[in-house]
């Protein structure tokens, strides 16, 4: 079938080609570190595989002979940094300027903290605050970050000294950091700095646990014989149903917002995505450089089924699928995958993240053992489908600048926050709200 899907591949330039400050793995090296997280089922680092200084000069920043300077930018688009983030090997796009200035439709606010070396950007991490009851307060919230440029402990040193000092100063009541997939060298320094493990009921609780990740090297045909016989067997008859997959544009924006609120609304959840033209802006901003891409699936003229796709650096990242629930005999959901995980190969890129796997499931996976029919998470498990490797990701974690509240929080709070009562009185708080029948 033709889908009319064109491949285009990731943006390069002169300056990625002469750069070399940015320690970027081949597919194949972060493909053998997968595999040694997967085998492990602990957090696997990137970063830690290329350890060494970025200069010689390079120590720690409480020395007087500091080579670092730290500037913060709070730009609505801020070029540099994003080309920064674009060569790192895990480049994501909520480390992008563009996902910053989005957020203003959640009442965030974006602003980055970024390490310079000899005038060349090689750390930092894009920061979201929103303010909160007490006036002048904040809470702060950074996702997938600290971004480095290598594995050098002068520079995560200053790195954790600018987040610190910058919480201080912004009178966030807390930080709460997700760090990246190769953010394993940052989980001693977290905990040796006063940093804590996030318990799940501190906000915002939408960090994903574990995530499953396709090597896209292998060719189509390879690809489709790794996948689950049935998966292969829903696609070719896909294929032959009579639905057709195109490139949405801006008028399909609306589309896509129906279509997602149609499938949260079967689920019985609420949809995540802010309202207000949060969507039109994500494409407004990313799409121009093709770092948006949405797959729409048509049926006799009318679109059923529509999929965004974050595309930086090595990653093609599905992010919000929507569907009207017709034609399922005719397997949309397997199509519009496999739509976008062949245009993402033709396309360079090395990876496709299906962002997002169930956490018990994926360490069942992991431990090889077997749960129960109603343990299964059935999207997890739709998404196993495709053959890719299941990786659990690092813990989330949390600082709170005030020493009181650091202290509360370590003894005890934390327990609290996680506690059975906490998740009672949340529930019952849900209820009362609702408005009567």
């Amino acid at each position: 079938m033709d889908s009319g899907i064109r491949p285009q591949r990731a943006p390069t330039s002169a300056r990625d080609k002469a750069f070399s400050g940015v320690s970027r793995h081949t597919g194949d090296e972060l493909c053998a570190l997968f595999a040694r997280r997967a085998a492990s089922g602990g957090s696997f680092s990137i970063l830690a595989e290329r350890s060494g200084s970025l200069s010689p000069c390079a120590k720690n920043p409480l020395n007087p002979a500091n080579p670092f300077e730290t500037t913060f930018s709070a730009a609505d688009v801020d070029p540099h940094w994003d080309d920064f983030v674009l060569r790192t090997s895990t480049a994501h796009h909520e480390q992008l300027s563009p996902w910053g200035g989005a957020q203003r439709h959640a009442g965030w606010h974006a602003i980055r903290i970024i390490v310079r070396l000899k005038g060349e950007i090689v750390g930092g991490a894009q920061v979201l605050e929103k303010p909160v009851g007490l006036k002048g307060w904040t809470v702060g919230y950074l996702n997938r970050g600290p971004v480095l440029a290598t594995q050098d402990p002068a520079l995560r040193a200053e790195v954790m000294t600018a987040l610190r000092r910058h919480a201080r100063s912004r009178k966030m009541v807390y930080l709460a950091v997700v760090l990246p997939y190769d953010g394993e060298s940052f989980q001693t320094d977290f905990l040796a700095t006063g940093f804590a493990e996030s318990p799940d009921a501190l906000p915002p609780s939408t960090a994903m646990k574990s995530t499953s990740v396709l090597d896209l090297a292998p060719a189509e045909e390879d690809l489709l014989a790794a996948m689950r016989a049935k998966t292969r067997q829903h696609i070719r008859k896909a294929l032959k149903s009579g639905l057709t997959c195109r490139r949405g544009d801006t008028g399909d924006i609306g589309t896509f917002e129906r279509l997602l609120e149609a499938l949260c609304a079967r689920r019985g959840v609420r949809s995540n995505v802010p309202p207000g033209g949060f969507v039109t802006e994500l494409w407004e901003k990313f799409s121009r450089d093709g770092r948006l891409q949405l797959f729409c699936l048509e049926k006799e003229g009318s679109v059923i089924a529509a999929m965004l796709v974050f595309a930086t650096g090595q990653w093609a990242r599905a992010w919000r699928f929507g569907w009207s629930g017709s034609h399922a005999d005719c397997y949309p959901t397997e199509l519009i995958y496999w739509e976008a995980i062949k245009w993402a190969r033709a396309g360079g890129y090395r990876f496709f993240d299906f962002s997002g796997f169930d956490t018990r499931y994926a360490r069942a996976l992991v431990e090889q053992r077997t749960l129960a029919a109603g343990e299964v998470c059935k999207i997890s498990f739709f998404k196993q489908g495709f053959g890719g490797r299941i990786l659990p990701l690092h813990p989330s974690y949390c600082y709170f600048p005030n020493p009181f509240l650091r202290f509360a929080f370590k003894c005890g709070g934390g327990r609290l926050l996680d506690s059975g009562l906490v998740r009672w009185l949340e529930r019952s708080a849900k209820k009362r709200r609702q408005p009567p029948a």
